[in-house]
């Protein structure tokens, strides 16, 4: 697994790419990749000092889905990773992978179009 056996080669993977994020899960709430969290649940958290309605910086308590996506130059995604398991997520290995298909697409687009790099 990359992430474990050389977060160096994870960051070297990564250079270069634009990574997003989402705060208050406005865009998890679009996409319907955050789901409420009930009254007595709410309870159980805050007597962990966690208050789910502090953390997402509004009046609701809401968990996200963790979701991870690549997306091509056309602003389409070319892979998703979506798992309600907050301890589950995608492999750095999966996304460099699919970075790569999207970039060789991108390259055979431009041979095919008669664009060298």
């Amino acid at each position: 697994m990359l992430a474990q056996s050389d977060p160096l080669a994870v960051a070297d993977a990564f250079e270069g790419l634009t990574r997003l994020s989402d705060p208050g899960a406005k865009v998890c709430q679009l996409f319907g990749l955050r789901y409420p969290v009930p009254g007595p649940l709410q309870a159980v958290y805050r007597a962990r000092g966690i208050d789910l309605t502090d953390r997402n910086g509004g009046p609701t308590a809401f968990l996200p889905i963790p979701a991870s996506y690549v997306i091509d130059q056309g602003g389409m995604a070319a892979d998703a990773f979506v798992c309600p398991d907050h301890r589950d997520c995608a492999e750095p290995e999966a996304i460099v992978a699919a970075v790569g298909a999207v970039e060789g697409k991108r390259e055979d687009d431009r041979r095919t179009l008669g664009h060298a790099r």
